[in-house]
């Protein structure tokens, strides 16, 4: 919609390669949050076991917010590795700024910088 109104404006993100980036997500889901998933459903029964209700409870956040958090960092990871998203590195233009002064003498000028 931007782009309609103004037709100078550019997007900062472009949009990742659609089937590279459907092709890494598949594999992020098949195999890590596959991993992620039955190893926090282990641990969550061993702790059903062996801690009282509320640790339990307690624990079952903790851990899943936790497993969110991997499952965001894994798939960034895997997906600079495949190339389907980039690191854009912000590039900073340093403008040079020249003030001229021109002082008159009498009927000399001068430049000062």
């Amino acid at each position: 919609m931007r782009k309609k109104m103004d037709t100078k404006f550019e997007t900062p993100n472009k949009a990742p390669p659609t089937i590279l980036n459907a092709a890494t997500w598949a594999i992020h889901m098949g195999l890590s949050s596959n991993l992620r998933y039955q190893t926090l459903n282990g641990i969550e029964f061993l702790l059903a076991n062996l801690v009282r209700p509320v640790v339990f409870k307690s624990s079952v956040v903790v851990l899943r917010c936790l497993n969110n958090v991997l499952g965001g960092m894994s798939f960034v990871v895997l997906a600079r590795l495949t190339g389907s998203q980039t690191l854009q590195e912000e590039k900073k233009t340093k403008t040079k700024m020249e003030v001229v002064v021109v002082v008159e003498n009498g009927g000399d000028k001068e430049k000062v910088l």
